[in-house]
């Protein structure tokens, strides 16, 4: 039956019964399912193999299942979050139940909605229908906590990268800002200030990308969401300091009226860029976003930025980059303890000349042998930034899985949302 949910429990190896592998992690008996594995392993050992355990049985699509405590193996809110990681597919129309708290309860339903946002397609998901889907998010959080902002509506307020990203296309650039400002006052000092990217769909523009890494390219505003996520999870949890994000959200088309190589633009703060690499506009639109970030007492940025972070660390890790260590140090602490999986990437004083251009204050897409370009694009991005020691940049080359692996089905993760808002706290 469709409402039947089949209960699914936990037992050791040596529970394996009849004609199943002695090392199965997945066995079904009496009308029941159970994940095999040894309660004593380490933590994140466990959580792996659950989350494992359930992308196989997502894949699978035998039915619903209802989490069930045993003598062996009670189901807490980090196994059920295991659980959920591995169980969310585009496809997957099954279900499960749990008993979990309140707090995971909110925490599922926000990072669904990352999930959910970073998965839609560029025709639902454009920079002026992303209004909408925050609107949702707002609405999970409750409480008119969360204040969301078209700051483009501001007409004194000069956007100079994301009016040049979004001159190729026939949908104008937007930053939303969202306000999470616990006290009420309007005076109260901004704590925190998260910039992601929102580039909605990402041609590459006359730098061309190939059909093939076109597909997934709806998926190049995952900072954005990332960082509403964050700040969402945040104001569920009772932040008690003021947090702004602030998402930079654009198209990257191809039209006559698109930016050019060559092309150079100057932003408020009178850093000027040449436009060397059309495909490097990322970091073109969160330069406006760190600029209205610069007057926070912390800032952080969040971005699917660079190719370069992904062969670096594959898609399992995000990559962490500062010219503060002891920042570096506070995300890694946060995202481990919530048993998220990020890397530093090397940034220091030696790099700042990376980016120097021959005809502006710097280039967009540095050239030469072997230069790191997840560190290129940080360095672009600190020309933005007031004081780079209070600031932190995060390359999200483990937001979206291009193809499924034993822990993930195919698209966005929501990887790394609960590690930033963990930074929020280690901030405090």
């Amino acid at each position: 039956m469709v409402d039947s949910y089949i209960p699914l429990e936990v037992l050791s190896k040596d529970k394996i019964t009849g004609l199943w592998p002695k090392d199965a992690l997945i066995t079904l008996s009496n009308d029941k399912v159970y994940f095999h594995f040894d309660k004593t392993l380490p933590k994140n050992n466990i959580l792996l193999l659950i989350q494992e355990g359930a992308k196989s049985l997502s894949a699978k699509n035998f039915g619903n299942y209802i989490l069930t405590d045993n003598d062996y193996f009670a189901w807490n809110d980090e196994a059920i979050y295991a659980f959920d990681m591995g169980f969310y597919g585009i496809k997957n129309q099954n279900t499960y139940k749990a008993s979990c708290t309140a707090t995971l309860a909110k925490t599922l339903d926000v990072i669904h909605w990352v999930r959910d946002t970073i998965n839609a397609p560029a025709n639902k998901l454009t920079p002026l229908t992303y209004q909408d889907y925050l609107a949702k998010l707002a609405n999970i959080v409750g409480n008119d906590l969360l204040q969301i902002t078209d700051l483009t509506t501001t007409k004194e307020l000069d956007f100079v990268g994301i009016n040049t990203v979004s001159a190729g296309g026939g949908t104008p650039g937007k930053i939303y800002e969202i306000d999470y400002n616990p006290t009420k006052n309007e005076q109260e000092e901004v704590y925190i200030a998260a910039v992601g990217k929102g580039i909605t769909f990402d041609s590459g523009g006359l730098s061309l990308k190939p059909s093939e890494y076109m597909k997934s390219m709806h998926s190049d505003m995952g900072g954005s969401a990332t960082v509403a996520g964050a700040i969402a999870l945040a104001a569920i949890k009772g932040y008690p300091k003021r947090i702004k994000g602030y998402l930079c959200c654009s198209e990257n088309m191809i039209s006559g009226s698109c930016m050019k190589i060559g092309d150079i633009i100057t932003y408020p703060n009178g850093v000027s860029v040449e436009i060397a690499n059309t495909d490097a506009e990322g970091r073109l639109v969160l330069a406006d976003g760190l600029i209205l970030a610069s007057k926070a007492k912390y800032q952080v940025d969040a971005a699917t930025l660079t190719g370069a972070a992904k062969v670096a660390l594959g898609r399992d890790y995000n990559a962490i980059l500062s010219f503060n260590q002891s920042l570096v140090a506070k995300f890694l602490a946060g995202s481990d303890e919530v048993n998220e999986f990020s890397w530093p990437l090397p940034l220091a004083d030696i790099h700042k000349g990376m980016c120097r251009s021959e005809v502006a204050d710097i280039t967009n897409s540095a050239s030469g042998e072997s230069l790191p370009g997840a560190t290129c694009a940080a360095v672009f991005l600190s020309s933005f930034v007031e004081d780079p020691q209070s600031w932190l940049h995060i390359d999200l080359s483990a937001s979206f899985q291009k193809v499924a692996n034993k822990y993930y089905n195919q698209g966005a993760k929501g990887h790394g949302v609960r590690s930033l808002e963990q930074y929020f706290e280690k901030l405090l």
